[in-house]
């Protein structure tokens, strides 16, 4: 009976350490032309386009994807980078949820995005030095959203001074 007990618990320490290791795959990814950091749990591809820079992860049931797009707006303000960036998320559906976030000593704008094409996303906007930065994974209630929040949270600008 013990060596049953024991043969359970060994099963079970090795499924909970598969799990632990195979959660634990994400890896950071620094886009220094383009001043950020994120992780993805798989290479993401790039994609280059209109002076704007996407990282995309379509891997799984959430789609995780960073946009920077730098110096297409001169003259306006981070604010006005962002709410122009709200703008358009608008026109691609539903917010709720909007709330203050930071990446570091940068504000920005959180949100929950009900689009049009029935999908709901997780978004975060910043905008820093010219540069709008749209954060956001795809969300099924209940499914990924611990995955969405990981890559959501490990969003962060670079510093020029930090090297690259």
């Amino acid at each position: 009976m013990r060596m049953k007990n024991a043969a359970a618990a060994l099963g079970l320490v090795t499924a909970l350490c598969g799990a632990t290791s195979a959660a634990n795959t994400w890896k950071d990814y620094a886009y220094w032309p383009q001043h950020f950091a994120i992780s993805f749990p798989a290479p993401p591809t790039t994609i280059r386009e209109n002076g704007s820079f996407l990282a995309h992860d379509e891997k799984g049931t959430a789609d995780l994807t960073a946009v920077a797009a730098c110096g297409l707006a001169p003259g306006l303000t981070p604010e006005q980078i962002v709410s122009n960036g709200i703008a358009n998320s608008r026109m691609n559906g539903t917010i709720r949820d909007l709330a203050d976030v930071a990446a570091g000593p940068v504000e920005g704008k959180a949100m929950v995005v009900d689009r049009v094409d029935g999908t709901t996303v997780r978004q975060r906007i910043f905008s820093r030095k010219g540069c709008l930065y749209v954060i956001f994974g795809t969300i099924v209630k209940g499914h990924d959203e611990k995955r969405v929040t990981l890559f959501l949270d490990s969003f962060k600008l670079l510093s020029p001074l930090e090297g690259g």
